[in-house]
């Protein structure tokens, strides 16, 4: 009985964590936003010139780049001064009729969710993760790089 007294209690913990790391993210790019950037079956880059979007569904790494996108601890929340200018890049989370498309301007390191319409600024380590991370996949589906 003590097990599964302290199984319940470590489960309650998880839960309890897991959610309140998350919970600005959650404002950000609201309910249905969150949910389709966690698990939309397709993720498509858009790029900023002219072109088909670049297929990242399958991608290495796309878990870990989503998760990125819904932790808190990737936005400087204290930021004052939030504001997009280009160059931008977007990239949009699908499943059926319904999207979000999550829009990342590396220069002033914020990102903007089409959802709720609202801009946060990353920090470095995630703005740099993801300018990488769609240089890569632009390079090995032979478009041209992001800068």
């Amino acid at each position: 009985m003590a097990m599964f007294a302290v199984a319940v209690v470590a489960a309650g913990f998880a839960w309890w964590w897991n959610y309140n790391r998350g919970i600005k993210a959650l404002e950000l790019y609201g309910a249905e936003g969150a949910l389709l950037v966690r698990t939309a079956p397709v993720v498509e880059f858009l790029q900023s010139s002219p072109g088909e979007p670049i297929d990242l569904s399958k991608a290495p790494g796309l878990i870990n780049a989503r998760a990125s996108l819904l932790s808190d601890a990737s936005y400087d929340w204290s930021a004052a001064d939030v504001r997009q200018e280009s160059p931008l890049f977007s990239v949009r989370f699908r499943r059926g009729a319904r999207s979000i498309v999550v829009t990342f301007d590396f220069e002033n390191r914020t990102v903007h969710a089409s959802t709720t319409d609202r801009t946060a600024r990353l920090v470095n380590k995630t703005a740099e993760g993801w300018q990488g991370y769609l240089a890569r996949q632009s390079a090995a589906r032979g478009a041209p790089a992001t800068n």
